[in-house]
C-alpha cells in the first residue's frame, strides 16, 4: 500500500512539473495568469 501511495505521489509531482515546464515554455503574458490561481484542493 505504501508503494502505491508513493507511486501516485511521484506521478502527481511529475505531472505538476510537466505542466509548469509547459507554461514556462509558452512564455508571454498569458503564462503568468496561472500563478494567480489558488490551489484546487
Amino acid at each position: 500500500m505504501k508503494k502505491l501511495k508513493t507511486l501516485v505521489l511521484v506521478a502527481a509531482l511529475g505531472a505538476v512539473v510537466a505542466a509548469v515546464a509547459k507554461k514556462l515554455q509558452a512564455g508571454g503574458a498569458e503564462s503568468a495568469q496561472w500563478q494567480s490561481a489558488g490551489p484546487s484542493a
